[in-house]
């Protein structure tokens, strides 16, 4: 069973843009449209992509409270950005994220970055069979 990865994010393109890369390499995707705890629930995400996009502090304060909940024990985190100083003050803060990414990025650091976490938390084995793995 290939991992499943959570998108979260606002961008529908980009969404779209992650899903098709993500599962040219053989994870499954799932986005986040509504309760999160359900989701996790329901989808088990070895790791989730999460955006923070403006404005930066209250989408910050969203994605760190959900990264706390015990649905988040074992599961891995990337997040993406545009802002570049909010950017190197996530990096300075014991954030718990290996993986903080700034836009535009490419789709190749993306994936390279959810490689990371899965390895971290040690479900890389469940990673597809696609043709970059």
């Amino acid at each position: 069973m290939p991992a499943v990865v959570g998108i979260a994010n606002t961008n529908e393109d980009l969404i779209e843009l992650l899903r098709i890369v993500l599962e040219q390499e053989g994870s499954g995707t799932a986005v986040i449209r509504a309760d999160f705890n359900d989701f996790v629930e329901r989808h088990d995400p070895a790791a989730i992509i999460f955006d923070v996009p403006p404005p930066y502090d209250d989408h910050w304060t969203v994605v760190s409270t959900l990264r706390r909940l015990p649905v988040m024990q074992d599961r891995g985190a990337v997040i993406t950005t545009t802002h570049k100083a909010h950017r190197e003050r996530l990096v300075g803060e014991s954030t718990g994220a290996l993986e903080i990414i700034g836009k535009p990025n490419d789709m190749r650091d993306v994936l390279e970055a959810v490689k990371r976490e899965l390895r971290r938390i040690g479900r890389l084995g469940a990673w597809g069979s696609g043709r970059g793995s």
